[in-house]
């Protein structure tokens, strides 16, 4: 009997720390964690290389980033890692928000769950989920930044469950997992060179300008 699960490598760096991954299917095979304080940076490309001598023929069959919201630079990092090992292999390549990454791991099929990610003032990415059974969580309403107690307000409201980025953490395989979902209905994944970082708001250097 067949094996049609893809190989994928996922990369997860806008957050700290940042992690690798490589899974078939939905199964994970192994799974890198940078050190505390890191995204990935230096040690991403030695990191995947290791993991991809635990694939049968280095076969990987789609790649998978975090788009974030998160570090404006970590995202950038590993979106551009992602965009060049996809385009060398010729895989389709699948960007996959931090919050929606937190929604597959935590929503149950019709639980509603806000995701979040602090920001360093203590202001909250969030993004309202409703959980779906076998597939991606459906978002209700698109991300956007929170104070804190705005944030409490809305999960009240919409009574939801609140999974927080940290203390959880973001992993590659999360990611990955995300990406096996969309890849079954969306096998060409997303445009290379039209994806972008999640930012919902401008980077440091920006906010000082203005």
């Amino acid at each position: 009997m067949s094996d049609d699960r893809p190989y994928v490598l996922a990369v997860a760096t806008a957050q700290s720390p940042g992690s690798v991954a490589v899974l078939h299917g939905e199964e994970l095979v192994a799974e890198r964690v940078f050190a505390p304080g890191s995204r990935g940076g230096v040690g991403l490309k030695p990191a995947a290389e290791e993991l991809l001598k635990l694939v049968p023929g280095g076969r990987i069959d789609l790649v998978a980033t975090a788009l974030g919201p998160g570090s404006f630079t970590g995202a950038r990092v590993g979106l551009v890692f992602a965009q060049f090992f996809a385009f060398g292999r010729g895989v389709p390549l699948f960007g996959v928000s931090d919050l929606a990454a937190l929604a597959l791991r935590h929503a149950r099929a019709g639980e509603r769950v806000l995701t979040g990610v602090v920001a360093h003032d203590g202001r909250i990415f969030g993004a309202l989920y409703e959980g779906a059974a076998g597939g991606c969580p459906v978002l209700a309403s698109a991300p956007t930044i929170h104070a804190a107690e705005a944030f409490a307000d809305l999960a009240k409201a919409a009574a939801a469950r609140v999974v927080l980025c940290p203390p959880e953490a973001v992993l590659a395989s999360d990611i990955g997992r995300a990406a096996v979902l969309r890849h079954r209905a969306e096998p060409q994944g997303d445009d290379p060179t039209g994806i972008e970082p999640l930012y919902l708001e401008p980077a440091a250097p920006e906010r000082v300008r203005t």
